[in-house]
């Protein structure tokens, strides 16, 4: 799988950390301390926090 793909306008902490294939969509929030395995995929305005 290839690394995660973060749409442009979404937040993503750097402290976060995402599984490859990951796709994370438009408006999604992604805090400190989550962890999301490969192949997840946020549609749209996700808010996680870990």
């Amino acid at each position: 799988m290839s690394e995660a793909q973060i749409h442009p306008t979404a937040i993503v902490d750097p402290g976060a950390e995402l599984g490859a294939g990951t796709i994370v969509g438009p408006y999604c929030v992604i805090g400190p301390d989550v962890v999301l395995g490969p192949g997840c995929w946020l549609q749209h305005h996700v808010t996680l926090c870990g």
